[in-house]
């Protein structure tokens, strides 16, 4: 019996062991996949932060004193409202002043310069006929080209009826007016940004000076997406440095046509 039992014990231990070897086994079979070396560029880059400024910005106040109109947006006909694009040239506000428009004389004044520019050819006509002397010429084109700037001096006045977009842009801001409020000279209307572009001003550590330079790539991140990053360029670089800091100003162009990014952002950089 005691021979039997010594055999029970011995096959079971042979068998525990066949078992830890199989453990042990599963635990190092480990997938392992093979690549080739080979060399490929390594990135440094100097990450900094900023915050992104539209290209054009303006803010328009009224020149003359009149009642107050907000005019209709052609694209939606409504009236101009805040995030309306504004074409070069449009028409936002119209300031109404009877008296004002009356006194610039307009059609007197367009009727008076197509009399003296008729005078004026009749007596370069007239001149090489010798029928009038040189002086009685000049005299006739001084009357033409003084009619010729009381005319566009009152086109020029009339223009300031009219609150026009100096560039293609947004409206960011527009107080609100009542239609037909009279306002004074100086009030503030409108403010348009154009923001297809952006700038992005940088402070750069010093030590970062040789390797920074204008026409170099800069990466444009934010949280607003996070799935996308923009490029710009640095397109000035300033050669002084602050002394508080020890930095310098770096400018970065940023091509923002999507317009994924809005002017006042936070950006993180990388150059």
């Amino acid at each position: 019996m005691k021979n039997i039992a010594l055999i029970l014990l011995i096959s079971l231990a042979v068998v525990s062991c066949d078992d830890d070897s199989e453990d042990l086994n599963k635990d190092i079979s480990t997938p392992v996949s093979v690549t080739e070396v080979v060399p490929k560029s390594l990135e440094e880059y100097i990450s900094t932060t900023g915050t992104v400024n539209p290209i054009k910005e303006v803010s328009i106040s009224t020149d003359i004193t009149g009642s107050y109109f907000l005019l209709d947006n052609p694209k939606t006909g409504k009236k101009y409202q805040l995030g309306d694009f504004v074409q070069k040239g449009n028409s936002i506000i119209k300031i109404v002043d009877e008296e004002y428009e009356n006194n610039i004389k307009i059609k007197s004044l367009k009727l008076h310069l197509e009399i003296s520019k008729q005078v004026f050819e009749k007596q370069q006509s007239l001149y090489k006929k010798g029928g009038v002397t040189l002086s009685e010429l000049k005299n006739s084109e001084v009357e033409y080209i003084n009619a010729k700037y009381s005319y566009d001096d009152a086109l020029l006045r009339l223009k300031k009826m009219n609150v026009v977009a100096p560039f293609s842009g947004k409206i960011v801001e527009l107080p609100y007016v009542t239609q037909g409020t009279k306002i004074t000279t100086g009030t503030f209307v409108v403010k348009l940004m154009d923001y297809h572009i952006l700038l992005l001003d940088l402070d750069v550590a010093v030590k970062n000076i040789n390797n920074t330079h204008t026409g170099q790539q800069v990466r444009i991140m934010n949280y607003s997406m996070p799935d996308d990053t923009l490029l710009g360029v640095i397109s000035q670089i300033s050669p002084a440095i602050d002394p508080q800091s020890r930095s310098f100003k770096a400018v970065v162009q940023i091509d923002n046509t999507k317009q994924l990014l809005r002017p006042g952002m936070f950006a993180k950089t990388e150059i």
